[in-house]
């Protein structure tokens, strides 16, 4: 499995000071080669996201328990492939027969009440969802962008300038067009953030910032099966707070697509302009991996309406968490 360490060319044993050490070197040695959708920008980029990940340990500890995981559920779906595909009448290995020995004992010392109870719970928290604890929340509306370190802002300098918003339309993210009319507005979110009117058209909010851009990836925020507006911010997790690095404007019907996202940890939080309701989703994560025929990243989409077979749950929030 390829990780940020291939990335940043280090072991996942490396000490900080390794990791610090590799990345430097990586924008030392590309600084002079960078052009955009070049081998080099593409080294910074994912340099940066592994640095972004390896350098704080907590986040490292998460990311290799993640790692971990990956590597173990591939492991068990490659010794089920193989124990299906086994002649009838093979002996099973060794740790095949211990791993299914040491469940069966489990389950055998259980009694009748012990074994229902535990059913009943495990179908409790299937079908019950709880909020996950999250980061401190900061809802202010950042209009400038944060330090960035040295070595890569000096790297990203020839960087292309954003777009224009009213480029990327409900179409574009392969939605259906938003119906022609503004939909119903509860009169006390009549105003956009800045004091005026909602736009006629989804896309970012002016006044605010368009952080995390330096990624490859997409996220879609879907809302073609609702009949409401939304205003959603696109939230970036990390172990100290949670901040919101985007924030755009969907009608009824529509959606819109955040382009060049960068790797990290994200949830969706949204008010919905008809009733004021406000809600976020479960935390998702963005990656970039790099592979050997290129960087394989995310393209997500958000369905932001409960339609069946929907793949967002959702949790009522405060408006200090928006």
């Amino acid at each position: 499995m390829w990780t940020h360490y291939e990335n940043l060319q280090v072991r996942r044993t490396a000490s900080q000071a390794e990791i610090s050490a590799a990345y430097r070197a990586i924008c030392v040695s590309n600084a002079t080669q960078l052009s955009p959708g070049s081998d080099a920008e593409r080294a910074l980029l994912l340099a940066n996201a592994a640095y972004q990940v390896l350098s704080d340990p907590d986040q490292r500890s998460r990311y290799d328990e993640w790692v971990r995981d990956q590597e173990w559920s591939a492991e068990t779906a490659r010794r089920l492939l193989s124990a299906s595909q086994r002649p009838a009448g093979t002996p099973a290995s060794d740790r095949e027969v211990l791993h299914a020995g040491l469940f069966g004992r489990t389950l055998a010392k259980l009694t009748l009440p012990a074994f229902i109870g535990l059913l009943v719970w495990l179908g409790s928290r299937a079908e019950q969802p709880t909020s996950p604890s999250l980061p401190p929340y900061s809802s202010a509306n950042m209009t400038e962008m944060e330090a960035v370190d040295p070595m890569m802002e000096a790297a990203f300098q020839s960087a292309e300038p954003v777009s224009d918003p009213a480029e990327t339309s409900s179409n574009q993210a392969g939605l259906a067009a938003p119906p022609a009319v503004m939909p119903e507005i509860v009169p006390s979110l009549a105003l956009a953030p800045d004091g005026q009117p909602w736009p006629r058209v989804a896309g970012y909010l002016d006044g605010t910032a368009r952080l995390n851009d330096s990624g490859l990836s997409t996220v879609t925020i879907d809302n073609a099966s609702s009949g409401t507006a939304k205003f959603v911010k696109l939230v970036e997790i990390s172990p100290l707070r949670a901040r919101p690095v985007r924030q755009i404007w969907v009608l009824a019907g529509g959606g819109f697509t955040l382009e060049d996202v960068s790797a990290g940890r994200y949830d969706v939080r949204y008010q919905d302009l008809a009733t004021g309701d406000l809600a976020r989703s479960e935390a998702f994560d963005v990656q970039e991996i790099a592979e050997v025929d290129g960087t394989r990243f995310s393209n997500i989409t958000m369905t932001l309406f409960q339609v069946s077979g929907g793949n967002l749950r959702t949790f009522p929030i405060s408006p200090t968490e928006f």
